[in-house]
């Protein structure tokens, strides 16, 4: 039997595609990142700075909502999921 495993490449998703796999806006997203309430990634602020950075995992976002992203169908490449990978169990 194949099992298949899935690999995460660490990119970044867009607080918009998050917006959307969690059903709620944009400044939902952020601000629950900001707050703590939403434990997908980091939401930073540069020293001196009013305005935030976020990194949203792929692992955590798949940890939190079941969600597995594919950054390569956001790139366009063919359509084809080549960061799956299967083990073979005896």
């Amino acid at each position: 039997m194949r099992e298949k495993l899935l690999r995460f490449t660490g990119k970044n998703i867009p607080i918009t595609v998050v917006a959307k796999i969690v059903g709620k806006d944009q400044q939902f997203v952020r601000q629950a990142m900001i707050e703590g309430l939403l434990p997908i990634g980091v939401a930073f602020r540069k020293k001196g700075s009013s305005q935030y950075d976020f990194y949203v995992s792929p692992k955590l976002l798949y940890d939190f909502t079941g969600f597995f992203f594919d950054d390569d169908l956001m790139d366009g490449e063919d359509g084809k999921k080549t960061d799956e990978y299967y083990i073979d169990e005896k």
